[in-house]
């Protein structure tokens, strides 16, 4: 995955982590993407495919669902990343209390770290029984010759 991010870029990779996970059994990802035409620093992708991939790893461990959906999202001076599944949920409270040892609170807290390194936003919106939303909001470099 490293030397097709580097040669390919975020989508790509993104899509074909996607298509993997898809073709390997009762989990559909989609993959929706706008104005990400324009390739974005190595680093950042690197970081930006790490989150994806451990937020669909996260889906896949502990949600149930039949379909996830990463949308990414690309505005002037930030970038809105979204991973949303139909699986079962989880208590708000769990969602809240990361302190919890479980392996969901790890997941979680690992992309948490990552997006905070990154100066970004991380949000959760769960309830049970009706998916989970995780959206994640990076600021991005002004755009110009880099």
């Amino acid at each position: 995955a490293e030397g097709q991010l580097a040669a390919f870029g975020l989508i790509t990779a993104v899509r074909d982590l996607a298509d993997s996970i898809s073709g390997a059994g009762s989990l559909q990802v989609k993959v929706y993407d706008q104005n990400m035409n324009q390739r974005l620093p190595l680093a950042l992708e690197r970081d930006l495919y790490k989150v994806i991939q451990e937020s669909l790893t996260n889906v896949i461990k502990h949600a149930h669902a039949s379909e996830v959906t990463v949308q990414l999202i690309r505005h002037e001076d930030h970038l809105n990343l979204m991973v949303e599944d139909n699986g079962v949920g989880m208590e708000a409270q769990s969602s809240a209390n990361w302190s919890q040892p479980s392996s969901t609170g790890l997941g979680l807290r690992s992309i948490k770290g990552r997006v905070t390194a990154l100066g970004g936003e991380f949000h959760i919106d769960s309830r049970p029984k009706a998916g989970t939303t995780i959206l994640i909001d990076i600021p991005l470099a002004k755009s110009g010759p880099d």
